[in-house]
């Protein structure tokens, strides 16, 4: 779905509301600069990579709505070839159109998407249809909409049927779309879903088979092509509570690779018990994610390790409500589970330390984030400057 598209296309998005007159808009928006330096450079060279996502919901009716994400990804804005042209992706993370349809015991939701349709890996299935306060966690954050924090995606091209029950915290759907894996084959898929809410417990869950469009004539042939998706999030507790969250599943596992511990290399886990002590929270993770996800996280930078996060969003400055933290992890780049049954080898893998402090609060109609990143692997009496980068974000509401 990732096309290099020109940056009119990102930029359309801001006048789509003028093209729907009779229809009600809301939406948000999010940029953010990275500032570091450039890796392996034998001068000192800075960089300056920009983020950015925009995403509104178009209510024509009562009953009928649409979703689009766009989101970009831009190189060194600083460049050589600043004047040129950078180095630019924009995305379409979703466009989206959802039919609503009550009756006395349930409520349905038909839809019809391009792209990435309620992900597992986000709250964005839960908030969407239960209304809840963002659970997902601080680790996965991203400022690329819907495609940074992707675990485990409906990706592609397709419809959905989506069921809540009206006298029951609990919904269940069904999605069918087609894509295309790395090498460009094309699949059909198949996904279900359930999800609940109640007040100490939330559990999300879907799975899914993806069935090659060419195969090798005979029906068992097409079964070991075919890829297993599957995907858990659960929170025990709630945002008031000391509680526990958890995400685990696998990515596209070809059904063959069952027979081997090659299944582990397309697993994901992530744990993090958190505790609250009046306004401080303290969230422990353990992770292993997938490295195309991790190159676009906000606090992450490998795809194996631990972390601690330390942070208040009680502060008040001047005198909006802030949040104000420190977050610090161990790391192991290019690791997955695999690597877990040589254990007893821990300390002779690569590993890096990384602490951020970061700080957040209200300003003008929206939210500004500020953090520092330090490396302590990277630090070198020539070259002290590459263990540090720093970003600045922000996002506001439209």
């Amino acid at each position: 779905m990732i096309k290099k598209c020109k940056l009119f296309t990102f930029v359309l998005f801001l006048f789509m509301p003028s093209l729907f007159a009779n229809t009600f808009f809301t939406g948000y928006a999010g940029g953010k600069l990275n500032f570091s330096i450039v890796e392996n450079s034998e001068k000192y060279s800075p960089k300056i990579n920009f983020q950015g996502f925009i995403k509104g919901q178009f209510n024509f009716s009562e009953n009928v709505w649409s979703h689009c994400e766009l989101s970009l990804d831009a190189d060194n804005l600083i460049s050589e070839s600043f004047l040129h042209g950078i180095d630019s992706k924009v995305r379409v993370d979703e466009l989206s159109v959802i039919v609503k349809k009550q009756f006395e015991r349930k409520t349905n939701f038909f839809g019809t998407f391009i792209g990435a349709l309620d992900p597992i890996g986000t709250d964005i299935f839960l908030k969407r249809y239960f209304a809840i306060d963002a659970i997902a966690s601080k680790l996965t954050e991203s400022w690329l909409g819907l495609e940074g924090s992707l675990l485990y995606p409906h990706l592609g091209i397709g419809v959905s049927d989506v069921l809540r029950f009206n006298r029951k915290p609990m919904a269940a759907g069904i999605y069918l779309y087609a894509n295309k894996d790395e090498n460009d084959n094309n699949f059909i898929n198949v996904d279900l879903r359930y999800a609940c809410v109640y007040r100490y417990f939330t559990f999300d869950v879907a799975c899914g088979l993806g069935i090659p469009t060419q195969f090798n004539n005979t029906f068992v042939q097409m079964m070991k092509e075919s890829c297993l998706h599957a995907g858990l999030t659960t929170h025990i507790g709630n945002n008031y509570t000391n509680s526990l969250f958890l995400q685990m599943g696998m990515f596209n596992a070809p059904i063959a690779s069952f027979a081997s511990k090659q299944i582990l290399s397309d697993t994901y886990f992530l744990i993090e018990p958190r505790f609250k002590f009046g306004d401080i929270r303290i969230h422990l993770s353990a992770y292993s994610l997938p490295q195309k996800t991790v190159d676009k996280l906000f606090f992450v930078d490998n795809s194996m390790g631990a972390s601690v996060n330390l942070y208040s969003d009680a502060i008040t400055f001047f005198p909006r409500r802030s949040t104000m933290g420190i977050f610090a992890s161990y790391s192991f780049p290019n690791k997955s589970v695999v690597e877990l049954k040589d254990i007893k080898n821990i300390a002779d893998w690569e590993s890096e330390i990384i602490v951020i402090p970061y700080f957040s609060t209200g300003f003008l109609n929206g939210e500004i984030h500020v953090q520092t990143k330090i490396n302590f692997m990277k630090f070198d009496a020539s070259n002290w400057y590459d263990a540090f980068t720093v970003d600045l974000g922000f996002k506001t509401s439209l």
